[in-house]
């Protein structure tokens, strides 16, 4: 079984024909069956873990916080839910509390100075969250990186160009590292939450073997749609996803 992304990727195509102020593909039910599809009641899960676990961190930073999830929204027109401390798209409380669980994990490391590298990055939504909490954590990220289809990559670029932040993007069927020579230089940490693990098996040899073994130093993806092998020659640590998402406990968070 095979994800089919080609109409997903059809809305994104439309959406790049128009000014960023006129995309609405958050809100288009074709781009939903990939991604911003975060129920209400998730949403609610999402927050009772960032408070459960990451409290003290949002509740020191409560306007910052929320003045992120603002602006996500401003972009792509996505349905909100009242959540009754924000009215927002509950998919940023996914994507909060992932980059929460990220950068927690990269300071448990004591890692700077990094490459923030992403599998499959939707609009740039996780890195939208990150590169604005990670000097919460004293993080210092030299590049960020998304390693994904054409069309979603020009996405991404303008999105987060929009919010001042500058990507590299590459498509793993024709990278050579010696185009981002920066892989060379510093730790490289990967993410990739839904993404990797549901590619078809030929694109994911392709970044165990062009990116994976020969860069990635440290990582965390969340796991779903097959089962788990050894994917890269790290030692991996395997929880059960936080919150359980598809109800039937299968999904992983996987940890390098």
């Amino acid at each position: 079984m095979v994800v089919n992304f080609n109409n997903y990727i059809n809305v994104i195509k439309s959406q790049l024909t128009i000014e960023k102020t006129h995309w609405n593909f958050k809100s288009n039910n074709k781009y939903q069956e990939i991604l911003e599809h975060v129920s209400y009641n998730d949403g609610i899960n999402y927050y009772n873990l960032i408070l459960k676990e990451f409290g003290e961190i949002f509740n020191n930073n409560k306007e910052y916080i929320l003045d992120i999830i603002k602006d996500n929204d401003k972009l792509g027109n996505p349905f909100k839910k009242d959540f009754d401390f924000i009215v927002c798209s509950p998919t940023n409380l996914r994507y909060l509390y992932h980059a929460l669980v990220i950068l927690n994990y990269i300071n448990s490391k004591e890692l700077n100075n990094i490459n923030l590298i992403e599998i499959g990055g939707g609009y740039g939504g996780l890195i939208l969250f990150i590169c604005k909490l990670k000097d919460i954590f004293n993080i210092n990220i030299n590049t960020f990186t998304i390693f994904d289809l054409d069309y979603v990559m020009i996405l991404q670029k303008e999105y987060l160009k929009y919010h001042d932040i500058d990507i590299n993007t590459f498509n793993i069927s024709n990278f050579d590292g010696n185009k981002f020579p920066e892989i060379k230089t510093h730790t490289n940490f990967l993410i990739s939450n839904y993404a990797f693990s549901e590619c078809d098996e030929t694109i994911r040899n392709l970044y165990t073997n062009k990116l994976l073994n020969p860069f990635i130093n440290y990582g965390f993806l969340i796991w779903d749609f097959i089962p788990i092998y050894k994917f890269i020659e790290k030692e991996l640590l395997i929880e059960t996803e936080k919150p359980d998402t598809n109800g039937n406990n299968e999904n992983r968070f996987i940890y390098f």
